[in-house]
């Protein structure tokens, strides 16, 4: 089978569960990566013959992704700031946003020699992100899944940083060996999507991506973020920053219960969509 023939019958196939636009856009890039050529390639070699071992390894994909398997679960592998991360069913798959929130924030890193806390780190993306941009600070991630922090851990070592990923219960406000702890920078994309957001959710994300990642408690959907800024004020350095991911129907009061907490210069920024997806915030210096 030729290759222009094996990406069209893709496309059709994955149009059925996918918009049709998603589904070209993950056959280029799966296709691209299982082939290991530049998109920009694909073309060049559309008439050319897909065989053996390759023609087995595509056809195994392509039936994955037809039961839904995200196309980073399938891969093994996702792109996070220029940098890959391994991805399981144990961990969320890095999102756009959640880069853009790590391009804010290291636009702000004036200082290399900080110490950075990253809270429900996952797989590590932003922590790792983070260490290899600035080598010379002390990053620290945590996450309450014990499978969350050896995947984190690995990544760790696929991209050459020493960042410890250590175990802590945010919404229970069990910090363990973070309590004698304190940090320049506070970082964190904590479980944030409601009950009723789940019905307008693709099934491949709720039933591959883990939903303790996913969902926060319908009773008190800032919990994490109240209990990130209760540890924040006693373990952030003066005039040391928080820097949160949420969502967009809670960024006003995210921003009043920064405030309300004594930070200042509480901000809210936009995504590339134009939601209110980032707020950061600074502690004053008492002195």
């Amino acid at each position: 089978m030729k290759l222009h023939e094996f990406i069209e019958l893709s496309k059709a196939s994955l149009s059925e569960i996918y918009d049709k636009d998603e589904a070209a856009a993950i056959v280029r890039v799966w296709i691209s990566d299982r082939l290991n050529v530049a998109l920009s390639a694909l073309t060049t070699l559309s008439h050319t013959e897909i065989i053996g071992h390759q023609l087995e390894l595509l056809q195994a994909d392509l039936l994955k992704l037809l039961k839904g398997i995200p196309m980073q679960q399938v891969l093994g592998i996702a792109w996070f700031c220029d940098l890959p991360f391994m991805v399981t069913r144990d961990v969320l798959i890095p999102r756009p946003e959640t880069e853009e929130l790590v391009c804010l924030l290291m636009e702000e890193m004036q200082n290399e020699d900080v110490k950075v806390l990253d809270i429900c780190s996952g797989s590590g993306c932003i922590a790792i992100a983070l260490k290899n941009k600035f080598p010379l600070s002390s990053v620290t991630g945590c996450d309450i899944s014990f499978e969350a922090l050896m995947v984190a851990a690995e990544n760790g070592k696929k991209n050459n940083t020493d960042v410890d990923f250590l175990w802590a219960d945010v919404a229970e406000g069990v910090w363990e060996v973070l309590e004698h702890e304190k940090f320049d920078i506070i970082v964190s994309n904590p479980p944030y999507i409601t009950s009723i957001e789940r019905l307008s959710m693709h099934k491949n994300v709720l039933e591959n991506e883990p939903h303790i990642a996913l969902f926060a408690p319908d009773d008190d959907p800032l919990i994490f973020y109240r209990q990130i800024l209760i540890y924040s004020r006693l373990h952030l350095n003066e005039g040391g920053s928080v820097w949160f991911e949420v969502n967009k129907g809670f960024a006003i009061e995210i921003t009043r219960m920064m405030k309300g907490f004594g930070f200042v210069e509480v901000s809210v920024e936009n995504d590339i969509s134009g939601n209110p997806r980032f707020v950061s915030g600074f502690l004053p210096h008492f002195s």
